[in-house]
């Protein structure tokens, strides 16, 4: 619940890879949700895990 009041508030985003690509989607999507508008950084160790996601976060924002 604390998450959810939040949201719509946040300048920023911290992204870091889920175990799977469903519970990335749940975040992304939670965050769209709430009205978050802000700032997404991708927080990860490694090139290859900072261009999945990107990947990712481009599919399910749209962008």
């Amino acid at each position: 619940d604390y998450l959810k009041k939040t949201l719509p508030y946040a300048g920023g985003m911290s992204y870091r890879n889920q175990p799977t690509e469903e519970g990335s989607a749940k975040m992304i999507n939670l965050a769209k949700d709430m009205g978050f508008s802000g700032w997404w950084g991708i927080e990860s160790s490694g090139r290859d895990a900072i261009r999945q996601g990107k990947e990712i976060l481009t599919k399910y924002l749209s962008l």
